[in-house]
């Protein structure tokens, strides 16, 4: 029996018309690419490293021409499902935005950003806690009325002030002066009479009130630390004169120490860091609002409490039975002792400029010695004539 051929067989296999099932769906095919030319086929898949011809330009179309349309698959809208389209190349002008090192999108200062950091309820809550605990911790100088913001306790005052006294004792603790040495003694003398005259005795802990006379005659300072101790450069003495600026300048170290200005500036620094993050969710740099918060608010607080204990020192020196108006002549002096330029520039300073001083100390002297103890006695400018004309006499 003769085998059949199976060509006429599978003849209607290849000839009939497929169903509709199995053909492919249109909107599925990848879109057709058009040909480019061959000198942009080089540019565009040029290899890696290799150096890019002159005149040639990626195949790529303008900034501002429209981005090509994707197909969309009704049943995938997000085109989770279409591996040709998560493939496709992405042009540079629908390349994502730029980020920065640590991950996060670069961002600027915007009032867009303002407005969303307002409007978040973390910021809102966060905001409403601050703010109550900077509230229930404000307190008034009972020397000037001031109002400040105060949250660090005298412990942790004093605590700070013993850690400071091992770092000063190893930088100046070769060079202080014995307590016989006659330097020493002078200053001590006048550092003990104004704690006795306003019974300061107990405002520090400890041992209490401690001076240290640092020998250095090209240094013109003097200082105290959170914890009652003072320490005065031998190169502020012959800038005093006498005990009477003698008294001013240590009136005015103690008045720090009276009114807790070292723990103010640690409570500040608090409020300062605090400012420094609100700014920078705003979309300010981190350290443009440092700086910013340094002239606003840093510095000028600190002019403010130098300031405050020049005041109190003339008053703790007043009521010692010290001249407080010797402290204009002492700024005078201080001022024709540094190498100042002419134009003011204590906006960058800590402490306000000799100037400014001896503006204020003039006009608080006159006030302040009214209220000079009547156990003093005579001032030097009622005694003296009288001297003269006792010398006339006899």
């Amino acid at each position: 029996m003769p085998r059949p051929r199976l060509q006429p067989l599978l003849r209607p296999l290849f000839t009939s018309p497929l169903p509709s099932s199995f053909l492919p769906k249109p909107h599925l095919l990848p879109r057709p690419r058009p040909l480019t030319s061959s000198a942009a086929q080089q540019v565009r898949y040029r290899r890696f490293g290799d150096p890019p011809n002159r005149g040639e330009s990626p195949a790529y179309p303008p900034r501002d021409a429209e981005p090509p349309l994707r197909d969309v698959n009704p049943n995938d809208p997000l085109g989770i499902f279409d591996v040709a389209r998560r493939r496709r190349q992405v042009p540079v002008y629908e390349q994502p935005r730029q980020r920065s090192s640590y991950g996060g999108r670069r961002q600027g200062f915007s009032f867009h950003n303002v407005q969303t950091v307002l409007r978040s309820r973390m910021f809102l809550v966060l905001l409403g806690g601050a703010g109550g605990y900077y509230v229930f911790h404000l307190e008034k100088v009972p020397e000037t009325g001031r109002w400040r913001f105060m949250d660090v306790s005298p412990s942790m005052e004093k605590q700070m002030g013993e850690q400071a006294f091992q770092e000063t004792m190893g930088e100046f603790g070769r060079k202080v002066l014995p307590d016989y040495h006659p330097q020493a003694r002078f200053v001590q003398g006048v550092v003990q009479r104004i704690i006795r005259a306003n019974g300061l005795e107990d405002k520090v802990g400890g041992p209490g009130w401690k001076t240290y006379v640092v020998k250095d005659d090209s240094t013109k300072n003097a200082f105290v630390l959170p914890n009652g101790t003072i320490f005065v450069f031998t190169g502020i003495l012959p800038v005093a004169a006498d005990a009477d600026g003698l008294a001013c300048v240590l009136g005015h170290e103690i008045a720090h120490q009276v009114a807790r200005h070292s723990a103010e500036r640690m409570s500040g620094m608090k409020v300062f860091y605090a400012l420094a993050l609100l700014l920078s969710s705003f979309g300010i740099d981190m350290g443009l609002s440092q700086v910013l918060l340094q002239f606003v608010y840093s510095l000028p607080n600190s002019r403010k409490n130098e300031t405050e204990a020049d005041l109190i020192g003339l008053r703790l020196a007043n009521q010692a039975c010290f001249d407080p108006r010797a402290a204009e002549a002492l700024w005078k002096r201080m001022s024709a002792a540094e190498d100042s330029p002419g134009v003011d520039m204590s906006f960058l300073s800590t402490h306000p400029s000799s100037k400014h001083r001896i503006e204020n100390v003039r006009g608080w002297a006159e006030d302040v010695v009214k209220e000079r103890p009547s156990e003093c006695g005579p001032l030097r400018d009622q005694v003296e004539p009288f001297q003269r004309f006792s010398r006339a006499r006899w």
